[in-house]
């Protein structure tokens, strides 16, 4: 279902990245890209909703959240300068039930968990 050799390359980037930083100060950032933060998003999503016996779908109505959250965790600062949002506060989330937002948040924690990225 997911291709491990894009999966292992995305996180040898991030680990990368990660080891060079270490010993400096850094304002905290994150190491993972949108793109690369969407690329995983999309394969755990499948995955998540898969084992609910459901299909993971980016379609108009959930494509510009979930570009969004993904610019959010990946502390991408076009969330700021095109989307004036603030990467330095939290995130209010509204919507129906059922649409999807605590799920979201969820593959988001096991991103962070399973691929041991602790900024997200």
């Amino acid at each position: 279902m997911s291709n491990p050799i894009l999966i292992k390359n995305i996180i040898n980037k991030i680990q990368s990245t990660l080891r060079k930083g270490k010993g400096k100060k850094r304002k905290k950032e994150n190491n993972i890209t949108t793109h690369q933060l969407k690329i995983l998003f999309n394969i755990e999503a499948k995955e998540y909703y898969a084992c609910l016996n459901k299909i993971f779908l980016v379609n108009n109505e959930n494509r510009n959240f979930l570009n969004l959250i993904c610019k959010y965790f990946a502390q991408d600062n076009t969330f700021e300068t095109i989307h004036k949002g603030d990467l330095n506060k939290g995130l209010f989330i509204a919507g129906s039930n059922g649409a999807g937002k605590s799920s979201s948040f969820l593959i988001i924690q096991q991103i962070s968990k399973k691929y041991n990225l602790r900024e997200l």
